[in-house]
């Protein structure tokens, strides 16, 4: 009878115990659904470190899929500068359940997603579907962490205390055609031809289905073969290039490739009269950005 009593007690125990533990994990990892590490963080000279989170209720992107999108980023960045991205790991998340735990506890998502500063990537791209990223394909905005030595510091500061952060559709449209954008969420197509400033604001133009990409677009051998319109990830990967350089321009307007802003940095050359595929093989930006972000880069002391 004793034994059996003790052997009730153990059971008992070990009930008790993988309740605390799966309690335990359940709480800590409310918000942060899985991490895929993909290798050790390098320093390598001329590296940007990057990290990718994806947002489970906007998409569902494969690790492979996402090594292909930042390795296209990096052949962008690699064709303009002596610089390249560093991919070190990948998160998936519920990005709205992440935002609360943050308001809750008056911190940021990124502090939450890399608590440890010696896994923090100097850029995080976030790919996620909200009103701003699904209208514009992305935008970006930049996280204060005291300790953190980001290698691009901020021209403006000379800040190295941040970590820049840039928001990706990933499946924003490129050169879409006839399109009702009442909700930039949920594009519904109305129109056989372009309306409303589609196809670089050529009313008229007639739509074509690419069933490669899954959407109508505009029907112009411009469009069709551009460097955007190649594979499925140029766009996207353009977007993320293009976000983060805009922390290294003078205003959104004046960071643009073809801007009388930029004009004006390039020693007034009519960057405007440049053909499609060389505004997209500089993801948008003004050919000086590269130069600044170069000169920014130095190593942490």
């Amino acid at each position: 009878m004793k034994q059996k009593k003790n052997q009730v007690h153990i059971i008992f125990l070990f009930v008790l115990l993988f309740i605390f533990v799966f309690s335990f994990g359940c709480v800590s990892n409310d918000a942060v659904a899985s991490e895929t590490p993909l290798k050790p963080k390098t320093l390598d000279p001329g590296t940007i470190t990057v990290g990718v989170v994806v947002d489970t209720d906007s998409y569902s992107v494969t690790n492979e899929e996402i090594i292909t999108l930042i390795s296209t980023a990096d052949s962008i960045l690699q064709n303009n500068t002596k610089l390249k991205f560093s991919l070190l790991g990948i998160q998936r998340v519920d990005y709205s359940a992440l935002q609360e735990k943050a308001k809750k506890d008056r911190t940021n998502p990124i502090v939450l997603l890399y608590p440890d500063l010696s896994k923090q990537p100097e850029y995080v791209v976030i790919l996620l579907s909200d009103s701003t990223s699904a209208s514009f394909g992305g935008y970006s905005y930049s996280v204060k962490r005291s300790g953190f030595c980001n290698r691009c510091s901020k021209p403006d500061s000379n800040s190295q205390e941040y970590v820049a952060v840039g928001v990706i559709d990933w499946t924003h449209m490129y050169s879409s055609c006839g399109y009702n954008r009442s909700d930039s969420k949920n594009l519904v197509h109305v129109s056989d031809v372009s309306f409303g400033g589609e196809c670089r604001n050529q009313n008229g133009v007639k739509c074509i289905y690419n069933e490669k990409f899954g959407y109508y677009q505009c029907n112009d051998s411009e469009t069709l073969n551009s460097l955007y319109n190649s594979n499925k990830y140029y766009f996207a990967a353009s977007t993320i290039v293009h976000e983060l350089m805009h922390f290294f321009g003078e205003g959104v307007l004046s960071d643009h490739f073809g801007t009388q802003g930029c004009n004006k940095w390039m020693n007034g050359t009519d960057y405007g009269a440049y053909s499609l595929n060389i505004f997209q093989s500089y993801a948008g930006t003004c050919p000086y950005l590269y130069e600044v972000i170069e000169k920014s880069y130095k190593e942490c002391g």
